[in-house]
């Protein structure tokens, strides 16, 4: 009886998530094409032709790993405009699969606010992939849980595609499969990323990390638009920084790694990061997520938080160093670990 029920509840739902993606879809393709998917398919397109081994005159601001081109690659052989639409669907669906395998049982409301978030429509028409790396952070949890290699290495690829925005989370989540798997289990998982870290140097030349260095001194991302709490750094700024990563190191000290270290640790990510911009805070999507998940009173300051940020920005009077929305989840998290979190047996049960 109960296996019908769930079957009556999940036929329903899929056809809804169906109808809902191929609508988003169309919907995508009549968005303008962001500057951000010009610059890595206009790069993707250099180095098919040749023209480009990444990293000097031809590369079009692309920052990221040599690997990122398994992503753009395939959608740069497409119209610009049917491309980054199939990216924006991709990226909606890491932000949900983080929700679903990282939160769980969150309240519709909770799983609405997280989609109508405005970092969301920032990340839609710039054409940029971090709800992709968001989701990739959730399979590697749930790949290490149950020993899937090559979820945990497809997984490894996908966070570190843009170096400075996940390497937290994947330290972390290295240092656990250090200290739990068997060298057999780990060499597996490791396969994959070796291979491609292999065939990068062979595609993108065995220079290709000195040349990156290169390029980000010669033509590094735009500071103007810079949010980090490194910019202008102060004694303030650093003792918060220190404050919140130390309490999220008691935090996986004595909890261990689950679903909410893991959450918490991407919003962590965005605090002590050297470079962040608005769709980087996609990041907090899950923990925004474990918030409403435990009362619908501690999403209110960050999403006001959130509403403020937008009005400076359309008043084009953008502050420097506005990493408030992130930095007020981390607080209200260490607020409500300290209230909720900390006795759940929930919470415990989550445990990896």
């Amino acid at each position: 009886m109960l296996l019908k029920n769930k079957k009556k509840e999940i036929i329903p739902a899929s056809i809804l998530l169906v109808i809902l993606g191929i609508g988003l879809f169309i919907a995508f393709q009549k968005i303008p094409v962001g500057i951000d998917y010009t610059h890595y398919s206009m790069s993707a397109r250099a180095f098919l032709s040749g023209d480009s081994r990444l990293y000097d005159v031809n590369t079009h601001s692309y920052y990221y790993m040599p690997w990122g081109l398994l992503i753009t690659i395939p959608l740069s052989i497409l119209p610009d405009s049917l491309g980054q639409a199939i990216l924006n669907l991709l990226s909606l669906g890491g932000i949900f699969l983080s929700l679903y395998l990282l939160v769980e049982h969150i309240p519709s409301w909770g799983t609405m606010l997280v989609f109508i978030n405005l970092y969301t429509i920032n990340m839609v028409f710039s054409g940029q992939w971090d709800g992709i790396s968001v989701g990739a952070c959730a399979i590697a949890w749930w790949s290490i849980k149950h020993k899937q290699h090559l979820g945990v290495g497809g997984a490894l690829l996908l966070l570190t595609t843009k170096p400075t925005n996940m390497i937290l989370v994947t330290i972390l989540l290295g240092i656990y499969i250090l200290k739990n798997w068997q060298i057999t289990d780990i060499l597996k998982s490791i396969i994959l990323p070796v291979l491609i870290l292999i065939t990068s140097f062979v595609f993108c030349g065995i220079d290709w990390p000195w040349r990156y260095i290169q390029y980000l001194q010669i033509s590094p991302p735009p500071e103007i638009l810079n949010l980090s709490l490194w910019q202008g750094l102060s004694w303030q700024k650093l003792l918060v920084m220190l404050g919140i990563f130390l309490w999220f190191l008691i935090l996986v000290w004595k909890n261990g790694i689950n679903q909410l270290t893991i959450s918490l640790g991407m919003v962590v990510n965005i605090i002590i990061s050297p470079y962040v911009l608005t769709y980087h805070f996609l990041g907090t999507s899950p923990a925004f997520g474990w918030l409403a998940k435990k009362h619908w009173g501690y999403v209110l300051f960050p999403w006001a938080v959130m509403i403020y940020h937008f009005v400076t920005l359309v008043e084009l009077s953008l502050k420097r160093n506005f990493i408030v929305y992130p930095l007020s989840i981390g607080i209200i998290s260490i607020i409500a670990w300290a209230s909720l979190f900390l006795n759940s047996s929930s919470f415990k049960r989550n445990r990896i």
